[in-house]
Formats: C-alpha cells, sequence, structure tokens
C-alpha cells in the first residue's frame, strides 16, 4: 500500500477508536509533495460551522506557509543573482 494512504488509515483507526455520538468531523488533506492537513474533532454537540472554520484556517495557514517559503527562495535566489 502507498505512503500516500497512511494519513487516511491512520484517521480511520482514530475515528474507529471514538464513540460514535462524539464524532464531530475528521479532515485529510495529502498535497502533491506536502504535509498532510489531518484533524479530528470530537464533541458531544458538534457545530458543523465550527469545523469548517478549523478547516478552513488550517488549510489558509498552511498556504501562507508555502508563499512565505516560495518568497524566501525568491529572495534568496535574487540575492545570488540567479532567476
Amino acid at each position: 500500500m502507498s505512503d500516500l494512504a497512511d494519513p487516511f488509515l491512520a484517521m480511520a483507526k482514530r475515528i474507529g477508536a471514538i464513540e460514535q455520538d462524539e464524532f464531530a468531523g475528521a479532515v485529510v488533506i495529502v498535497p502533491p509533495g506536502g504535509d498532510p492537513i489531518e484533524f479530528m474533532l470530537s464533541d458531544v454537540a458538534p457545530n458543523a460551522a465550527a469545523f469548517w472554520a478549523i478547516a478552513k484556517s488550517r488549510v489558509d495557514v498552511r498556504t501562507q506557509e508555502i508563499i512565505n517559503d516560495e518568497e524566501r527562495q525568491r529572495q534568496q535566489n535574487l540575492a545570488y543573482g540567479r532567476r
């Protein structure tokens, strides 16, 4: 089995280990060449808006990290005279 499936399999185990009425959502995102984003919420009173806000926030943070890394690389290349 591919390493790409590992985060999904691990999340499935986590979901299977909690009580069904405590499950409040789970996300696994595996981008090409990057670190996965994965989280699970458990709450006896799940809130869909809070779930999606957390998911969006994590994606936004990861996106900004990638943008910052690319900009740093671009600045370093300019500093060394590379394009």
